[in-house]
């Protein structure tokens, strides 16, 4: 958030609560009913957006400051509605939000009552990410398996933010599956957002601009940013998602992967970048993670200093519990252990 001084967190007790970064003390809380599990929490413009209920249906938007409730919207029962299924986000330089509750994509304002707009999903996908770009936003989702089609793929849906009318929906990246170690989402204001995926048995990337089907994917070998890398490394090898919300100040898309070789296990930080009009990738940081895989990733305290030099503070949990912390400058990279 803006002030940096703050921690928001939600827990499996359906509590969202305001933690002092500096002592750890609870500057306010929020506790919901006891069918609300809170699924999202997103911050923007001194704001705080959940989504909560067993079908995904309350979206609220909170004052970070107080913790006072600003205004939410409570959406019916749906029986069409997929379990697992629900996501919000801000619309970006806007109050509005918008939201996969129930089994609809809807725009939501304070200043209205009703969604501004509503698309129907029918069922098609358990849609648990939602991605703005510009003029347009994306549901993403785990697509419904048939007996015609019974593979994991992933399916999109692309909506006029202004209009609500469908610009597009299509099944991509068949075989893997959102949250899995294997795919990752990115976006960011000037590049665009990306899927990025390794097939279980392929030992290249496939590169997917949200809303392009034609080409649906570019391929990308990790051996680009990582010299050492095999075939035999890139087989094991896992995908993480770096926390990074474009809609504060983050220009650039970047995430996390992590291979073993030679029994040691390391981690690097990938960011996509354009070199000469084409989409190319290169190594921000590496580490070693030996003491188990990387499970995920945050980040805080992004700024730009009076050199305009990017500073971001990576932390990564591992699998153990323990925690690891970097500083990472565009200029000059420093590492350092904090736990």
């Amino acid at each position: 958030d803006g002030a940096a001084t703050n921690i928001y967190a939600i827990t499996h007790r359906n509590v969202l609560a305001s933690l002092n970064a500096n002592s750890g003390e609870i500057v306010w809380r929020q506790t919901l009913g006891d069918n609300e599990p809170i699924g999202t929490l997103q911050l923007r413009d001194n704001q705080a957006l959940t989504l909560s209920g067993n079908n995904a249906s309350s979206v609220r938007v909170w004052d970070t400051a107080t913790g006072s409730l600003k205004w939410e919207f409570a959406y019916p029962p749906s029986p069409g509605y997929v379990p697992g299924s629900g996501a919000a986000a801000f619309v970006d330089g806007n109050k509005d939000v918008v939201a996969v509750v129930g089994d609809s994509f809807v725009r939501l304002s304070a200043d209205a009552s009703d969604p501004l707009w509503e698309v129907a999903l029918n069922g098609t996908a358990t849609y648990r990410r939602i991605v703005v770009q510009e003029d347009v936003a994306f549901a993403i989702g785990d697509a419904a398996r048939t007996r015609k089609n019974p593979n994991s793929r992933v399916h999109v849906v692309e909506v006029n933010l202004a209009t609500g009318a469908v610009v597009k929906q299509y099944d991509m990246a068949d075989g893997a599956a959102l949250g899995s170690k294997s795919l990752v989402v990115i976006e960011s204001k000037d590049y665009g957002a990306y899927i990025v995926w390794r097939d279980e048995k392929n030992i290249i990337w496939f590169i997917h601009r949200l809303g392009l089907t034609n080409p649906m994917w570019e391929t990308f070998h990790a051996k680009s940013v990582q010299i050492e890398l095999m075939p035999e490394d890139m087989l094991t090898s896992t995908l993480a998602e770096i926390e990074l919300d474009p809609g504060l100040n983050d220009n650039t898309p970047r995430f996390a992967f992590t291979y073993t070789k030679d029994g040691k296990t390391k981690t690097l930080v990938v960011e996509m970048f354009h070199s000469d009009k084409k989409l190319d990738m290169r190594k921000v940081v590496g580490f070693r993670s030996d003491d188990g895989v990387v499970a995920s990733f945050g980040a805080a305290n992004k700024s730009l200093d009076a050199a305009d030099s990017l500073r971001s503070s990576l932390s990564a949990r591992t699998v153990d519990g323990g925690s690891l912390s970097w500083r990472i400058y565009k200029d000059k990279k420093e590492a350092t252990h904090s736990g």
